[in-house]
């Protein structure tokens, strides 16, 4: 198995126990790291990530799945999230052309957030991170047909 393919299963594997045992809260998943161009990026946007990692969180990826992974998405013109479309997460930040601070630029926690809007194969994915202490995590995500 690749490596992309291992990180495949570990996200199927956390957003399954995510949408199973909800109150069994798992760590966050770290699916990688932060590329040092996005992080120069990121730092003059007045949101450090230098030597951080993209991370999963538990909470935020039930959302994610609950909210914007069933079918009825298509209703409102977006394709459902799967767990295949978190595990792009760290690419999407590390290829991201269209990267801003969110809106809110905060979350109710105090956390920078990032907006991220970033086109990967058939889809345009917009994604918002919460910026973490040690990492950045999937806060939501959504993605149309291009």
């Amino acid at each position: 198995m690749n490596v992309q393919s291992d990180r495949t299963t570990s996200v199927k594997d956390f957003a399954n126990g995510c949408l199973n045992a909800p109150r069994d809260k798992q760590p966050p998943l770290v699916i990688g790291s932060i590329e040092a161009a996005i992080a120069v990026h990121t730092d003059a946007l007045g949101v450090p990530v230098t030597g951080k990692q993209v991370a999963l969180d538990h909470d935020y990826t039930r959302h994610t799945l609950l909210h914007h992974g069933s079918p009825s998405e298509r209703s409102r013109g977006q394709e459902p999230i799967t767990d295949a479309d978190l595990a792009l997460a760290r690419l999407i930040l590390n290829q991201a052309k269209n990267i801003h601070s969110g809106t809110p630029p905060q979350s109710k926690n105090g956390c920078s957030r990032l907006e991220v809007i970033e086109e990967m194969g058939a889809y345009r994915y917009t994604v918002i991170y919460e910026v973490r202490r040690a990492s950045v995590v999937v806060y939501t995500m959504f993605k149309r047909p291009k």
